[in-house]
Formats: C-alpha cells, structure tokens, sequence
C-alpha cells in the first residue's frame, strides 16, 4: 500500500482528459517520502525508448503535486 490504507483519489479534467489525482494517507510508509501521483491517459499511445506507453504518469511529493501538474502541456 504505497499510497497508504486510505489515499484519496480524485477525477478531474485534465486537458480535456480524464484524470486521477492520488494522494496518500497519513499511514504512507515514510520511505515514500509523501509521494502522490497524477495519471491520465495520452491522446494516443506514445513510444518511450521502444515500449508503447497508454498512459502519462506523474510521480511527486504532495505538496508539489498540483502547481507541476498546472505547469503541464502535451504537444
């Protein structure tokens, strides 16, 4: 459970895309250090050094989260 026994999930338009916001429980184990995750799926599957991706997956502290996913642009 990296995300602890109680994370919060949130559904938001992300670009005109579905995407989930998830952010960790009190309980998160230490060592994870806060990480939450933003995850949406790209307008079409990407190649990433030869494996096709389906989904864009941010991973960062909470607390800075929203302010990079604010930042973020596709081409």
């Amino acid at each position: 459970k990296p995300y602890g026994t109680h994370p919060t999930t949130s559904k938001i338009d992300f670009h005109s895309r579905e995407a989930c916001f998830i952010i960790p429980s009190p309980d998160q184990p230490k060592e994870m250090r806060g990480q939450s995750a933003l995850i949406t799926a790209y307008e079409k599957p990407v190649e990433i050094e030869g494996t096709i991706c389906k989904y864009f997956i941010l991973w960062t502290d909470k607390e800075h989260l929203r302010d990079i996913a604010d930042t973020l642009e596709f081409f």
